[in-house]
């Protein structure tokens, strides 16, 4: 459990890196 836990902050890390990717492609494409 102790392992699901550590590797919990990294998928978020992940996500929130794949978010602000996502949205500065959209705001290229806004442009």
């Amino acid at each position: 459990m102790s392992r699901a836990g550590r590797r919990l902050p990294a998928l978020v890390r992940i996500m929130q890196l794949i978010s602000e990717i996502v949205i500065n492609q959209n705001s290229k494409y806004a442009e």
